[in-house]
């Protein structure tokens, strides 16, 4: 069994939606990129067993091929339950579904995901969206568009805009590439500067690290306890969260200019439904909103393929075989 590390060197949160989006918007300089914000967060070896479930929460059967693990009941969470709930978010649900948008002090786009995923199937949909402005989302005038499917071992990525689509089967990422790392390993010390071992993510979705698997956010905004505050359970949309009320210390929050922020975190799974960031100002820099997030038997069905045909994402690979088959079929769906 191959086991996929993720060698992320991140601003923790900016940096992989940084490379990720130069990826998605068709720049191959990303992986070049050199952002003098990027700290030290690092990812080191770990433990590979995925077998293992070193922790105390209670564990039931909830999908066909996955054991997943039970939130503890919030009038009975710590600090330290949801801290690492976030970091392990993948181990609490197998299906997902919905539409988050995004926004960084350091970048002037606006971005939306929607998405369907379901882990244990190594089946996905996302649609990625870039805004230049408000005016420009509010018109859904996008500069930059693209469609990713996902179906076992074929990875598709289609350009409307420019007619072109990419084959990464190299891009996917199952449940037995994921390696299972105790608590206690999440953060580690080499010569007193802290390394971040990370969970590599086997949603298959774009963006999904801002919100579905927000292991960035956890380390970079959460790993100092002293500095954040659960301030209550609110509603979101139908999804019970954590609301969190913390500050940054000056040096790490520069680097998004955030003074203060403010996230709803899933009780049930440790997904972030909703962040917001402050400078000092009380302004918001930095936000991260969703809609219509479901979860498991709620979460809605991976979008077909092609919707005048009635087909799903498996049906363009059964194709894979013809070549000129396959390119008469995406360029029906890009008209």
């Amino acid at each position: 069994m191959k086991l996929k590390l993720i060698p992320v060197c991140a601003s923790v949160v900016l940096a992989a939606s940084v490379i990720l989006t130069n990826v998605i918007k068709g720049n191959n300089a990303g992986a070049e990129q050199n952002d003098e914000n990027i700290s030290t967060k690092v990812q080191i070896s770990s433990k590979n067993d995925p077998t293992d479930v070193s922790n105390t929460q209670k564990e039931i059967y909830n999908c066909s091929n996955r054991i997943l693990k039970e939130s503890t009941a919030p009038d009975k969470s710590t600090k330290n339950d949801v801290f690492y709930m976030m970091l392990n978010s993948i181990d609490y649900f197998d299906k997902a579904s919905g539409k988050m948008m995004f926004k960084s002090y350091n970048s002037e786009y606006i971005d939306t995901v929607e998405f369907q995923t379901i882990i244990s199937e190594v089946e996905s949909y996302s649609e990625y969206k870039s805004y230049k402005s408000k005016e420009s989302l509010e018109l859904n005038q996008p500069e930059v568009v693209n469609k990713q499917y996902c179906n076992k071992d074929k990875f598709m990525i289609l350009y409307p805009n420019t007619k072109e689509y990419l084959d990464k089967p190299e891009w996917i990422v199952s449940w037995s590439d994921v390696c299972s790392i105790p608590d206690s390993d999440r953060v580690s010390f080499i010569d007193n500067v802290p390394c971040y071992n990370y969970r590599s993510n086997p949603l298959n979705v774009t963006m999904s690290n801002m919100c579905l698997f927000p292991q960035e956010f956890a380390f970079g905004f959460l790993e100092n306890q002293d500095n954040w505050e659960i301030s209550g359970i609110v509603d979101v949309s139908g999804n019970e969260c954590y609301l969190i009320k913390g500050i940054l210390s000056p040096d790490y929050g520069s680097k998004f200019n955030v003074t203060y922020f403010e996230f709803m975190v899933s009780t049930k799974n440790g997904a972030l439904v909703r962040y917001e960031g402050f400078d000092e100002n009380n302004k918001i820099t930095n936000y991260m909103y969703t809609d219509n997030l479901k979860f498991d038997s709620e979460s809605e069905e991976i979008k077909e393929y092609s919707e005048n045909k009635g087909k799903n994402c498996s049906d363009l690979f059964r194709v894979e075989n013809n070549e000129e088959e396959k390119i008469k079929q995406l360029k029906k769906e890009l008209n």
